[in-house]
């Protein structure tokens, strides 16, 4: 199963990985966060976007990435 991996960077901001089952990064964060507050509420945030969606596709739809 896909799992979310945070971790904290060089310079001590906190960030995420989507990881596949066989180990390899789907996605991240795309930036730092300073508090394990902000990273937690980034990935609740995709939580709610992504419960709604039926396909990869639907979901770039839902964060405006395809147009």
């Amino acid at each position: 199963m896909n799992h979310i991996k945070p971790y904290k960077d060089l310079q001590g901001q906190y960030r995420y990985k989507i990881v596949s089952r066989n180990g390899k990064t789907l996605a991240d964060s795309g930036e730092g966060f300073k508090t394990r507050a902000g990273l937690k509420k980034n990935i609740e945030a995709l939580a709610k976007i992504f419960a709604h969606c039926d396909t990869v596709f639907d979901a770039l739809l839902a964060l405006k990435l395809l147009k």
